[in-house]
């Protein structure tokens, strides 16, 4: 199992673009993905507990991961949590 804390980077936190895209990394993967903060633990795969986790810029979260795809899917989650995702990026 990898566990990795996390410090949210973007300015607006995980706002829906970022749990869309967080949801379908670990939606993909073969293990199981979790985040964990403000006292809660969620399925990464599920974009609605993504967001229901409510992380702001500063929050602090805990990813974990276990299966054969782990280290890999923590990565994945990992890039789009450390990424800032300005307007002229996003996907309308």
């Amino acid at each position: 199992m990898i566990r990795r804390k996390l410090c949210i980077e973007d300015p607006y936190g995980i706002h829906m673009t970022v749990a869309e895209k967080i949801a379908a990394s670990a939606g993909k993967a073969k293990s199981k993905v979790t985040l964990s903060g403000k006292g809660k633990t969620i399925d990464a795969s599920d974009f609605l507990s993504v967001l229901s986790l409510s992380s702001a810029a500063g929050d602090e979260i805990l990813l974990a991961a276990e299966g054969p795809d782990e280290e890999n899917a923590a990565d994945e989650i990992e890039k789009i949590l450390k990424k800032e995702w300005h307007a002229r990026e996003l996907e309308l």
